[in-house]
C-alpha cells in the first residue's frame, strides 16, 4: 500500500514537471524569505540594544531650555558655558561630565566637499559613552585647554580661543579656501567691515600680541589703529576692534 502511494506520486509529480518544480520553489522562496525576515530584524533589535546599553543606566543628557514647537509660549535659557560643565564634573555624584557642541558644517579637500555633523568635546566624552580607542589616541590635556576668550561688546557672548601659536582672525568663505581660527562672520563680521583675513593673534609664552594683515577697515587695540604687520601687544581686559567688530580679549 506504501509503495502503490509513492509509485503513484512520482507518477504525478513527473506527469506535471513544470508545476511540481514551481511548487517546490515556491515553498523554497518563501522559506528563504521568512528566515532572512527573522535574521535582519533579531540583527537590527541587537544593534539598537548594543547601543542604548553603551549609554548605560547611569548618563544624563541635559539641555539648555527648551523651544516649544508651533503656537504658544516659548521658554528659552541661556546656553550653558564650559565652566558651568567643569562645575558639574566637580559634584561627588558625577563620575565625569563632557560639555558637547554640534554643528552642521562643509568640509572641504581639494576638490570634493562634503556636509557633515561635526561634534565639538573632551577626552570625558569618551568616557561618558563608554567608547574605547579602537585606532589613534584620545584627547591630550593641552589640545583641550583653550588660549583664552574675545568677549563681544556687543549682543554679549564669547568667543574661545584655542590652543595654538598663532590664530588667524577673518570671515570664513569657502569659495577662497578660508577658514580662519577665529570667525567672526556668526557676530556680524560682514556687516562689521571684517575682512576675510583680518589680522593675527600671535602667542609667545606669556605674552598675547595682535597683528594687522593689511585688513580693508583696520585693527584697533584700545582705539589705537595697528600699522599692518606690525605686532601689538594685549593685555586682558583691553578691547580689541577688527573693523567695526569691538571685542574684550581675556587671557
Amino acid at each position: 500500500m506504501i509503495w502503490e502511494t509513492v509509485r503513484l506520486a512520482l507518477q504525478a509529480i513527473l506527469r506535471n514537471a513544470l508545476r511540481s518544480f514551481l511548487t517546490v520553489l515556491g515553498v523554497v522562496i518563501g522559506v528563504a524569505a521568512v528566515i532572512a525576515m527573522v535574521t535582519i530584524g533579531q540583527g537590527s533589535s541587537d544593534q539598537v540594544t548594543a547601543s542604548v546599553e553603551s549609554l548605560g543606566t547611569n548618563v544624563l543628557i541635559l539641555r539648555p531650555g527648551r523651544a516649544m514647537m508651533g503656537p504658544g509660549v516659548r521658554d528659552d535659557a541661556p546656553e550653558f558655558r564650559l565652566a558651568d560643565a567643569e562645575a558639574m564634573s566637580t559634584l561627588s555624584v558625577v563620575a565625569a561630565a563632557a560639555p558637547v557642541a554640534s554643528s552642521t558644517l562643509t568640509a572641504v579637500y581639494g576638490n570634493a566637499n562634503a556636509t557633515t555633523l561635526v561634534t565639538g568635546t573632551g577626552a570625558s566624552y569618551l568616557d561618558v559613552l563608554n567608547w574605547p580607542v579602537v585606532r589613534g589616541r584620545s584627547f591630550a590635556d593641552a589640545e583641550e585647554r583653550l588660549l583664552g576668550r574675545l568677549e563681544l561688546i556687543l549682543g554679549g557672548g564669547e568667543i574661545p580661543l584655542p590652543a595654538k601659536a598663532e590664530l588667524l582672525v577673518g570671515r570664513e568663505d569657502p569659495v577662497s579656501g578660508i577658514y580662519p581660527d577665529v570667525d567672526l562672520t556668526p557676530h556680524g563680521g560682514e556687516e562689521g567691515g571684517v575682512s576675510r583675513r583680518h589680522a593675527r593673534i600671535v602667542v609667545d609664552g606669556d605674552n598675547y600680541f595682535v597683528v594687522d594683515l593689511d585688513s580693508t577697515n583696520f585693527t584697533f587695540v584700545n582705539k589705537q589703529k595697528l600699522t599692518p604687520g606690525t605686532q601689538q601687544q594685549v593685555q586682558p581686559g583691553e578691547e580689541i576692534r577688527f573693523g567695526r567688530v569691538a571685542v574684550v580679549f581675556q587671557g
